[in-house]
């Protein structure tokens, strides 16, 4: 009676849970709450810029920046260590550190057409920014004769402010262009100079509705910047293709591994960092799948293919439900049998 009675308050609890989990998932949130300075705005194109510098030598590369709002206002031009808010980097990389000696080798300028209005002491620009104005920033990177190996990194900030009343000026929100950049003598030699440690291909056994996600922990243990492609093949229990965003093509003999969308796949890991590289399968349906992950660097490919099982937590509940009751036929079964044997 007394494992009836548990059997009882399992269900109830699962029953319970699969509600809960049901009103979380469907949630609404409230975010209608609009701030009216957000009608000031600036867009910064391209969002990254990846260069090479000689020892010794200039480069100039160039942002464009936009008033993409309705208001005018002012904005703070200047660079900072990097900053990957949102990247899915494993640790903080916005601090000073060897890889962003180029902050100290920059400097900024404004393309005719705009005009500085005040230069602090950091070699940060001010300009006022007209509506719907536009202005040409030239990044300026005078790489000295000891510059060392490898890759650097930062950020070339765009600071808005916005004149209010009875505040002064009031700084509302920065965005960044980045700027990645190789000592050209170490750029095309990755082969010899780069370092690739995979240390984790995260495959969720089981996912209670579709997309479904998977990711790997991709740690760049070299002082060279490189680009890696996360893909997955997958295939139903019976082997048939269920979804894939891997092609295969065949070059000189020679089968090569690829992706259907670089643009969408290719992320860059910076050096010395550790980078969680995410795919997801977006229109997955119910089944039990073979899933087969891999990560791509060049021409060095890791693969890793576990198990995994999509359904909803409702299933999920009634197998469990299911084996208690097949485990509690089964007991009942064995006590009968004991009972008549002791007769």
């Amino acid at each position: 009676m007394k494992l009836v009675r548990s059997l009882g308050l399992i269900s109830v609890s699962a029953l319970a849970l699969g509600v809960l989990s049901f009103s979380i998932a469907n949630a609404v949130r409230n975010d209608s709450i609009i701030d009216p300075l957000d009608e000031w705005g600036i867009a910064v194109s391209p969002a990254t810029i990846d260069t090479t510098f000689v020892p010794g030598g200039t480069v100039t590369e160039t942002f464009r920046v936009r008033n993409v709002g309705s208001n005018t206002g002012t904005i703070k031009i200047g660079v900072s260590p990097l900053e990957f808010e949102g990247q899915s980097y494993e640790r903080e990389i916005n601090e000073q550190t060897p890889r962003t000696e180029i902050t100290r080798w920059t400097t900024l300028s404004l393309q005719p057409g705009c005009t500085v209005s005040d230069v602090d002491e950091n070699g940060s620009l001010y300009t006022n920014f007209g509506y719907k104005e536009e202005c040409f920033v030239d990044v300026i990177i005078n790489a000295p004769l000891d510059a060392p190996n490898g890759s650097q990194h930062m950020q070339v900030y765009f600071q808005e402010y916005k004149e209010t009343e009875g505040e002064g000026m009031r700084q509302i929100k920065a965005i960044g262009g980045n700027v990645w950049a190789t000592n050209a003598n170490d750029a095309n030699d990755f082969a010899t100079k780069g370092c690739v440690n995979i240390k984790e291909h995260n495959i969720p056994f089981w996912t209670f509705e579709a997309p479904f996600k998977n990711n790997a922990l991709v740690e760049n243990c070299g002082d060279l910047d490189f680009y890696a492609v996360i893909g997955v093949d997958i295939k139903n229990i019976f082997g048939g293709e269920a979804y894939s965003d891997i092609k295969y093509e065949t070059e000189n003999g020679v089968q090569q591994t690829m992706v259907k969308d670089p643009s969408e796949q290719r992320k860059i890991v910076l050096a010395e960092t550790t980078r969680r590289l995410e795919n997801e399968w977006k229109e997955a349906s119910i089944g039990i799948y073979s899933v087969t992950q891999t990560i791509m660097v060049g021409d060095q490919e890791y693969s890793a293919t576990k198990l995994a099982i999509l359904a909803p937590l409702w299933m999920l509940i009634l197998i469990i439900l299911l084996v208690l009751m097949i485990a509690f036929w089964i007991y009942t079964k064995v006590r009968g049998h004991k009972k008549n044997k002791d007769k």
